[in-house]
């Protein structure tokens, strides 16, 4: 199968190019991103399978239908995916090919589901979302709710290290979500609120503990509404595991640094000695990240909450995520169109090829007081 891997040049990018530059199932990969030096890098480093790794730089707006041309499958590490993800996924499916990425940004993620005729007539798969979260939040989601009869409210919670957000992009798309409208179900309508509002103490598996979060826009809710249209109440709450990165977080949401492009140069330029000395301050978390899933529902007429939660490095759990993924669609079996990741694979299958590489869910019991 000939592969595509969009923003190899980024952190994840590289590690998911590292992993399909191994798999016997690639015959040919292809890579493109913006840093043109970065990228020959990148594919003499992974020089030594054969056929070598094609490198294709530029802007994924500029070269997206040329690079997608000639391949079977798009794997999209791109950012940020509010201007990337959309102009891919359909570049993808014009030319044949399936497509998953990593998007977390709700709007990306609804008008790449809009694409869903187009890519039933291209009889590919097309499936946004597919590491920490969305990704494994709704595995986790949809692995509690069989446990549960019916399902009547569900909360994601994730906690990032800074040391995940070093990179510009990705304290871009950190204060993006902080600094537009939080979505979420109340009374099984769709809701909108300012993000960044109702913080709220969050307990997430050892070694990160205690996290202050706040409701943010999740791409989740297009999947849950899809896949459990009975659930009435969902939240999606995010913060970082470091107390004095989470407060600069919120302030430069607060001021709107995202609205103004000198502010939002400003805080990207400043942000990187920033960045790096919160990188260093002491923190229980130590560089991990985690998410829970809150499930609460009747089981046999009776009231029950599962939780369910997972810690590891977010480099570990968005890419081996993204990446087994990519090999289940070019195994082939998954029917065309747009899908949330539970609707194109079984969540126990793909969980339980997760703790295979070490990474491991765990259930978090209530203490009774």
């Amino acid at each position: 199968m000939n592969v595509l891997v969009a923003g190899a040049t980024g952190r994840m990018g590289g590690r998911v190019a590292a992993e399909l530059a191994r798999a016997p199932w690639v015959q040919r990969l292809r890579l493109t991103g913006r840093d043109e030096h970065r990228l020959a890098q990148l594919a003499r480093v992974l020089g030594g399978r054969e056929p070598a790794p094609e490198a294709v730089p530029g802007d994924v707006h500029e070269i997206a239908v040329a690079a997608t041309r000639g391949v079977d499958l798009v794997v999209s590490c791109a950012g940020p995916a509010a201007s990337t993800e959309e102009p891919l996924a359909r570049a993808s499916v014009d030319a044949g090919a399936s497509y998953v990425s990593l998007n977390d940004d709700l709007t990306a993620a609804e008008r790449v589901w809009a694409l869903d005729g187009a890519a039933v007539a291209a009889g590919v798969t097309v499936v946004p979302g597919c590491g920490l979260s969305p990704g494994i939040t709704d595995l986790l989601l949809d692995r509690a709710a069989t446990e549960l009869g019916t399902l009547d409210e569900v909360a994601v919670t994730v906690a990032l290290s800074a040391a995940d957000i070093a990179s510009p992009a990705a304290a871009r798309r950190a204060l993006g979500a902080l600094s537009g409208t939080a979505t979420y179900l109340s009374g099984g309508r769709r809701v909108t609120d300012r993000a960044g509002g109702s913080p709220h103490l969050a307990y997430l598996p050892e070694p990160v503990g205690w996290v202050e979060t706040v409701k943010v826009a999740h791409p989740g809710i297009v999947a849950l509404r899809r896949t459990h249209p009975e659930v009435s109440e969902a939240t999606f709450r995010l913060g970082l595991t470091e107390r004095a990165a989470m407060d600069a977080l919120r302030a430069a949401a607060a001021v709107r640094v995202d609205r103004a492009p000198a502010l939002r140069r400003l805080w990207t330029i400043a942000g990187g000695p920033a960045r790096a000395l919160l990188e260093r301050l002491p923190g229980r978390a130590g560089g991990w990240s985690a998410a829970r899933v809150d499930v609460w529902g009747h089981n046999d007429g009776r009231a029950r909450q599962v939780t369910l939660g997972i810690v590891d490095r977010l480099s570990n759990l968005a890419t081996v995520t993204l990446v087994a993924c990519a090999r289940r669609i070019a195994a082939g079996g998954i029917r065309p169109g747009v899908l949330g990741i539970v609707e194109a694979f079984a969540a126990d299958e793909l969980l339980g090829e997760l703790d295979g590489r070490g990474i491991r869910a765990a259930r978090l019991e209530p203490i009774e007081v």
